[in-house]
């Protein structure tokens, strides 16, 4: 019977053993699944960070939904930023204080990490945290990309496993600190393992291992495996309940049977012998008496050693012995339970189903096998039982003798294998079970999904009618080495379908070892990842090369001209960056809308490679900004290389019928004179571009004192934001009459805006309005110049100063492109008191015509608010006559551009009379800018223009100046020079 008990338990442990390693090879695939969505997210976010774009996970989310249907227990990929504040949340989350935040924040490079279990700061459910650090282009610490997975869903996991009652199956970390468990013990989650001999065996560095231990929590001895999981911190532990099973156990039932008819009969013929023939078997009786005795005694030995229960009734039904597993199984004690029946002891339907198994013993004569359950303290347990009735010599029925086993966890591990084997056959990912010598023993519904094969073909074949031919005998040698070294091995690796098809998995590979540590089998697992890594390539598409054309992006670029710049630092030698901006597309893009951009940019990118050579390297930084990166390069080379670039824009672009001329604007850096890092040189190749682009065109090569242009443009930004703020410096307007060209009366004036550089001086407009515009301050200058013309005219008109016509302001592009400046200006001229017929509004061609329906839009309510509206700078864009017509203007102004050569230049006479023509033929007035000389006014005049000014009339000047001089001399009807 010892020997039985002992091939129980070596099976049991063999059976823990299986399951904790086909639980830690599911879960290693899971983390590995895991940590490559991570990685992806952390690739994304610091390429963010590189470009200058602020934290986001709104595109993370996006992917995430590609990911939770077959991982639920992603609740999301959450971001934290430098200070550990989560970003994207509605109210505001902190996680600084947590174990991973502060090990990524004082660590350079902790790789990834798996820590928990912890109460989520958003949800508020137990999750394990699985995260990854963020560097920002410095390399200092900015933040942390992390996945919360749901502790519930490892543990539902775990329950699908279909596991014998009384199972455990718990996650810890190397400290020892429990993840997840079923069945579950919140109270405990979080916390270390106490009262373990998995303590001392983890600490002495043992990665597997078994043990019988009985579990504190619960009270339940049961057979445990533990199990490293391959590439995590994490190990696996399962406990499955110990199998009291010893074989042989119905030669103890029959044996004590024998025994218990024996004791019954040599009890009847005593008692047959003291009432018959007490006086002459005196002396026989006393050693029957004594030999029944010490039969007794040894039969209650035996009885009360076995774990079984015995009982014995006599013909009435009453229990005249019980031993003491039976007593205590009902609750009584062994005495309690002797002359009463079964009604007496059971409940209801226990007692019901005895009395009818004894009844059917007593009919037929032999033994009856019938289950019992019995609800215990310990929960329910199922009992086998074998109860044969005990005849007399004579036949009579004397009684009834029985055995019963306790078989809960034969059949917690009969079903417990049942559903082992459901979830072998239904799992989603293929399984392949061999023995030693690689031969295949067994498959599931997904293998044969997945390889084409039916489980008939591959049975007993060895896994080699897989292989692609892909991968080389190093490739193998190293993974089997792996396995025989550390047991496990996962990764990626190309395999073939039976059709011939080659497609790649992720293959997790566990041997199975018996109790002296040698190999019995090997378990497979693996996944068809053919869509995860077309998706991969989508996502490595997007993160490192531009949509529109293609070319590398900035990302990569800048990962080229680093490897570019090793490897000439490597052999002495020199790397050239060309930045190129192209000419005049800014202009295409605002007056024609961004898809005929696009359009135009898709062609200037494919006539750029045309002349690309093998060695270069061309990417689109963004917008209008490319860049060339050139090994190997002498200055020379690098110079007929620009040259090239120029050419291939020599030709007009035509684009949906339209042609346009565009150029492109060359900067020149040189490794390792003018720079030893990426950002150096692209720094100086642009400082070098801004300088050919100042000159025309063309290109430049990057020298030293070209640094300090940048560095006075960058101060005067500063300053002017200063001024705004109202720290230094101050604004003033300054106004330049317009006059009627017939009778030179005053008609309106012209508010301008001057800046008084504390330092500097009166600075030009055409220094600081540029610098404006490419800071996006020209909001707050144009708010500012609407709210002093407003101003100065209600100061005008309280001072009892006549001031003809109205006040022209111009207004910027940017405040075109702001929704809500209708309404804003409304506000500024009611504030100020002065009605919005006292105003003329400028309004740019070039500005409007970046969003023509929303400035058309904007002018329809400012002209039905009682403001003119004028065209600024008319005929330096690309207007289209559709629009124009459409557009409720005023007055075109003719630039100064065509004014200025007219009177020399055919072409710019010809362009202004189109203007004045066009103007009159629409009802518009017309008014001419930089006029300087009076042969331009008698010109413009006899050309039908209306009005104008410049120079020849009166300089910009300030407002108390122009009062004295304009505003007094129009009160007189007219001012002549």
């Amino acid at each position: 019977m010892w020997q039985s008990y002992r091939a129980i338990e070596t099976r049991a442990d063999a059976e823990t053993a299986v399951v904790a390693r086909t639980v830690a090879a599911q879960l290693s695939e899971r983390f590995a699944r895991y940590d490559y969505l991570l990685s992806h997210a952390q690739a994304d976010l610091q390429q963010d960070l590189a470009q200058g774009k602020p934290l986001s996970t709104a595109r993370l989310q996006r992917e995430l939904t590609l990911w939770q249907g077959s991982d639920p227990e992603i609740v999301a990929v959450r971001v934290a930023d430098a200070s550990g504040r989560l970003i994207d949340q509605t109210r505001p989350v902190s996680i600084a204080d947590q174990a991973h935040f502060r090990l990524h924040r004082d660590t350079p490079d902790p790789g990834r990490l798996i820590t928990g279990p912890v109460v989520g700061r958003v949800a508020g459910d137990w999750v394990m945290l699985m995260s990854r650090r963020l560097n920002g282009p410095d390399g200092r610490f900015a933040g942390v990309v992390f996945l919360p997975l749901k502790v519930e869903h490892f543990e539902q996991r775990f329950a699908r496993y279909g596991l014998m009652p009384g199972a455990a199956v718990a996650l810890y970390d190397k400290n020892l600190i429990l993840m997840a468990r079923i069945p579950p013990l919140p109270h405990r989650l979080g916390k270390p393992l106490q009262g373990s001999p998995l303590i001392d065996r983890v600490h002495a560095g043992q990665r597997t291992g078994r043990y019988r231990h009985v579990t504190v929590q619960d009270g339940i001895e049961r057979f445990y495996s533990y199990t490293w999981i391959e590439g995590t911190p994490l190990f696996v532990l399962v406990g499955l309940p110990v199998a009291a099973l010893m074989q042989g156990w119905w030669q103890l039932f029959w044996t004590v049977i024998g025994l218990g008819a024996v004791v019954l009969a040599l009890f009847w013929g005593l008692v047959w012998i003291f009432f018959h023939a007490e006086a002459r078997a005196q002396q026989r009786a006393e050693e029957l008496s004594a030999a029944y005795a010490q039969t007794t005694r040894r039969l209650k030995s035996l009885l009360a050693a076995t774990p079984d229960n015995v009982w014995f009734k006599d013909a009435q039904g009453r229990y005249i012995e019980v031993n003491p597993a039976y007593a205590q199984l009902a609750g009584l004690t062994e005495a309690e339970m002797l002359g009463k029946t079964a009604d007496e002891v059971w409940p209801v339907p226990i007692a019901q189903q005895i009395r009818r198994s004894d009844e059917e013993a007593r009919a037929s004569g032999r033994g009856v096998q019938d289950e019992l359950a019995f609800a215990t303290a310990a929960g329910a347990r199922v009992f086998e039982n074998m109860r044969a009735p005990v005849f007399g010599s004579d036949g009579a029925f004397l009684g009834m003798a029985g055995i019963g086993r306790d078989i809960t966890r034969r059949k917690a591990n009969e079903e417990g294998l049942r559903l082992a084997a459901v979830m072998f056959d239904q799992s989603a990912e293929a399984v392949m079970i061999t023995d030693a010598e690689q031969h295949i023993l067994r498959v599931n519904h997904a293998f044969n999904r997945t390889t084409g094969y039916a489980c008939e073909e591959v049975i007993g074949q060895t896994p080699r009618i897989l292989q692609s031919g892909r991968h080389d005998t190093v490739f193998y040698r190293a993974m089997w080495e792996s396995i025989r070294e550390t047991g496990h091995w996962q990764g990626e690796i190309w395999e073939r379908r039976k059709s011939g098809e080659i497609y790649p998995q992720w293959l997790s590979i566990s041997g199975v070892h018996d109790g002296q540590g040698e190999v019995t089998h090997y378990i497979s697992i693996f996944t068809d990842i053919t869509e995860q890594k077309a998706q991969a390539t989508r996502l490595e598409q997007l993160a490192f090369y531009d949509p529109l054309t293609g070319l590398p992006n900035r990302a990569l670029s800048a990962d080229r001209l680093k490897q570019a710049l090793g490897a000439a630092h490597r052999h002495g030698q020199r790397v050239a960056l060309l930045f190129l901006d192209l000419n005049r597309f800014k202009e295409i893009n605002d007056t024609q809308g961004h898809t005929i951009g696009d359009a135009v940019l898709i062609e200037v990118a494919r006539r750029f490679q045309s002349v690309l050579r093998q060695e270069e390297t061309l990417a689109r930084l963004g917008g209008d900004e490319f860049v060339v990166i050139v090994e190997e390069a002498e200055q020379s080379a690098v110079a007929v290389i620009a040259e090239r670039f120029e050419q291939a824009l020599s030709e007009p672009i035509v684009v949906s019928g339209y042609t346009y001329a565009l150029g492109v604007s060359i900067g020149i850096a040189l490794y390792p004179e003018d720079g030893a890092t990426c950002q150096e040189l692209l720094k100086q190749a642009d400082i070098a571009m801004y300088r050919a682009k100042a000159s025309g065109g063309g290109y430049r090569f990057y020298r030293p004192e070209m640094s300090a242009g940048l560095t006075e443009r960058m101060a005067l930004a500063r300053d002017l934001q200063h001024t705004l703020r109202g720290e230094g410096g101050n604004l003033e307007l300054y106004y330049q009459p317009q006059v009627d060209l017939q009778t030179r009366a005053l008609v309106g004036a012209e508010a301008l805006l001057r800046w008084h550089h504390p330092e500097r001086g009166m600075v030009s407009p055409g220094v600081f309005i540029p610098i404006a515009e490419e800071r996006s301050m020209m909001i707050d200058l144009g708010d500012w110049v609407l709210r002093e013309a407003c101003r100065q005219m209600k100061a005008w008109q309280a001072a009892g100063l006549n001031f003809p016509g109205r006040l022209a302001v111009n207004i910027a592009a940017q405040q075109i492109e702001d929704t809500g400046f209708a309404s804003k200006i409304r506000a500024i001229v009611r504030e100020a008191g002065v009605a919005p017929a006292d105003l003329e509004l400028e309004l740019t061609e070039s500005g409007l015509m970046r969003n023509m329906e929303q400035a058309l839009d904007m002018m329809t309510i400012l002209k039905a608010a009682g403001f003119a509206l004028s065209i600024d700078d008319f005929g330096t864009g690309y207007s289209s006559l559709a629009y124009l017509k459409r557009f409720p203007a005023d007055k075109l102004k003719i630039d100064m551009s065509f004014v200025r050569d007219m009177l020399k230049d055919r072409h710019d006479h010809a362009t202004v009379g189109t203007i004045i023509s066009m103007a009159r033929n629409f009802g518009l007035k017309t008014v001419a800018e930089g006029v300087e000389q009076a042969a331009q006014a008698e010109t413009l005049l006899a050309m039908g223009c209306n009005e104008a000014q410049g120079y020849y009339f009166d300089r910009p000047e300030a407002a108390e100046v122009f009062a004295q001089k304009w505003l007094g001399a129009a009160a007189c009807g007219s001012v002549l020079r």
